[in-house]
């Protein structure tokens, strides 16, 4: 949380600085339009992994390596079978 600030805000800078290559207005921008489209999407889903899916999943993986260290206890009436 304490790099969220400087991490969204690089990314959005230079995404914003790669927009007027990805309109392609300019004589002769057909070479680099899909290039500035490329690079843009790129950062902006790897911007999305590394700071949404990546901590989810890890908390996901955290939850269920605790899960499966806690015991099992045996109900009134039932039997506990060791694992």
């Amino acid at each position: 949380m304490t790099r969220l600030r400087a991490i969204l805000m690089a990314s959005l800078d230079t995404v914003a600085g790669l927009i007027p290559m990805s309109l392609g207005l300019e004589r002769g921008s057909e070479l680099l339009k899909p290039l500035g489209i490329v690079v843009a999407g790129g950062l902006l889903f790897s911007t999305f992994l590394t700071l949404i899916q990546i901590p989810v999943v890890y908390e996901w993986v955290e939850k269920r390596k605790e899960t499966k260290k806690m015991p099992l206890r045996a109900t009134e009436g039932s039997v506990a079978i060791p694992s």
